[in-house]
């Protein structure tokens, strides 16, 4: 089953469905996710400790007020800092403002407006080893009020771990924008499904420990307010029931032919690892086509490959039947980005889509560089369905002609926009990685960690896909299944060496380990 992600607007049609349409009240739904937010602060909560819950003046605030009755009713010192007075509270936040008070809960009231705050609630703050942060949900926008900042300020500042009501409170559940003075957690509870602003940057920076919490909204729901073109987030369930297996009787044609274009001299690294990464990925063939100045350096390096010069200018020469024998063609790694590069790449393009087996292709790093940002070659009926492209946000600027600061402002709406101008499946770099498709779909990686950030890890993710490619995969679950497998060698690795220390060999040595758990 996968796991969608819901911006906003998706989770409140959830919400009304499930209450209008299953008769399931907005009470209960409060009640499964205070559930889950208590079961939290209860884990983190050290013997004889103390629970303060900052409940803001919605439906958000009442998730926190009614965690604040189960810490309270399970034995724990509770306290809760209150935007309004109990009496204020309405709907089912009012009926759990109305229980706190009966249980005599220690309240304290704070003005959103005002943010001369009493000092005794940063008193109490800095005596709290939990605060639960229940001030404002996923409908807020913009900055916060001089009265929110002061409270997050404090909360910030001592030494208690928080734990966030379905979103940190001024984190963009949409954008991942982050506003001044936004709550830093250590873990969030979010509600029926991940919201996107929680696994993109920067907003995933402020979200520490993702909890998915279950509130009883009906699977079908969930499916239905995000339709065809959603977003997933990407589990090993998915990956696991897709990857290609290994047959008694299949041999090295049955696996794929993969062809890595690139390793200009200086360079040949970079076309090295994207061919070991496809071998281990489980390519049965892989050629590393590379200019004459880098054969010796490849052949050298490279013994379990063939090696194939890769001519100047358009002219393909002996690639030419490499090219025709190919599976899949993976164009970028390393190909430096000199002199007739362009015309170099775009011949190789228009060719590639007329060869007899008519090859998937991998765009990465100086291919992406030399088709930028003119993305009409992928307009030939032989590349329909066929290509996918592995930009990081510099290159991704560069295909969409913006400036790098825009692509991060809205990762989302640029992988979009290339793939739907590329007709092909694109995978935007990062932390994490997003795979979009040229009809909308949408999935984001959680695997992976800051070790990735060094030169060389995108080319084995190149390697990786072409080899899914050649397997048997389409373009859109190769570039799922190559971000997931990628990402967990990566996670693996960290058992032997710290992530700054971190080297893409060590990714590839650790892609057969990541492939075993998948099974």
């Amino acid at each position: 089953m996968p796991v969608f992600v819901l911006d906003s607007e998706q989770m409140r049609k959830a919400d009304r469905i499930a209450i209008e349409a299953f008769a399931i009240p907005g009470v209960l739904l409060m009640e499964a996710a205070a559930r889950g937010v208590a079961r939290e602060a209860m884990a983190i909560c050290p013997p004889g400790g103390r629970v303060m819950v900052l409940a803001g003046p919605g439906n958000n605030g009442g998730d926190g007020l009614a965690a604040a009755r189960m810490l309270f009713l399970a034995g724990i010192r509770v306290e809760v800092v209150a935007a309004r007075p109990l009496a204020e509270y309405a709907g089912d936040s009012g009926i759990n403002a109305q229980i706190v008070a009966r249980l005599g809960i220690p309240v304290s009231v704070f003005s959103g407006s005002d943010a001369s705050l009493d000092p005794g609630i940063f008193t109490s703050l800095a005596e709290s080893h939990v605060v639960v942060d229940g001030l404002l949900g996923t409908g807020v926008r913009g900055e916060l009020r001089p009265g929110y900042r002061e409270l997050i300020r404090w909360a910030n500042e001592v030494e208690a771990s928080v734990v966030a009501v379905d979103v940190p409170t001024g984190v963009d559940p949409d954008t991942a924008r982050v506003a001044d003075g936004a709550v830093r957690a250590d873990v969030t509870v979010t509600f029926g499904a991940p919201k996107l602003g929680l696994l993109l940057e920067p907003g995933c920076e402020w979200v520490g420990e993702l909890v998915v919490e279950d509130i009883g909204i009906p699977a079908g729901v969930l499916r239905k307010v995000v339709g065809d073109e959603g977003v997933y987030w990407v589990q090993k369930e998915d990956v696991q029931t897709r990857l290609p297996g290994r047959s008694r009787t299949g041999h090295k044609g049955t696996y794929g032919h993969v062809l890595v274009v690139g390793g200009a001299p200086g360079y040949a690294g970079a076309a090295i690892m994207a061919s070991y990464a496809a071998l281990r990925s489980g390519a049965g063939l892989v050629t590393c086509a590379v200019p004459e100045g880098s054969v010796a350096t490849v052949a050298t390096s490279l013994v379990e490959a063939m090696t194939e010069i890769l001519p100047p200018g358009p002219g393909l020469g002996a690639l030419e039947t490499k090219l025709d024998a190919a599976d899949v063609v993976a164009l970028g790694p390393g190909l430096g980005a000199g002199e007739g590069t362009s015309g170099q790449v775009r011949g190789l393009i228009g060719r590639a889509a007329r060869a007899t087996k008519r090859p998937f292709l991998v765009v990465d790093a100086d291919g992406l560089n030399a088709v930028a940002p003119d993305l009409s070659l992928f307009d030939d009926p032989g590349w329909q369905g066929r290509v996918v492209l592995t930009p990081h946000p510099g290159e991704m600027a560069r295909l969409l002609d913006r400036r790098i600061p825009e692509v991060l402002e809205d990762r989302r709406g640029a992988a979009l926009e290339a793939a739907a101008s590329a007709n092909s499946v694109v995978v935007l770099k990062g932390a994490p990685s997003i795979i979009a498709s040229p009809c909308g779909r949408l999935a984001v990686n959680g695997t992976g960690n800051p070790g990735l950030a060094t030169g060389g890890s995108g080319d084995v993710l190149t390697g990786m896909i072409a080899a899914f490619l050649g397997q048997g995969l389409d373009p859109w679950w190769a570039a799922v299944a190559g971000c997931f497998v990628h990402g967990q060698a990566a996670d693996d690795a960290l058992e032997g060496v710290d992530a700054r220390s971190m080297l893409p060999r060590d990714v590839i040595g650790s892609i057969s380990g990541a492939l075993r758990s998948l099974g």
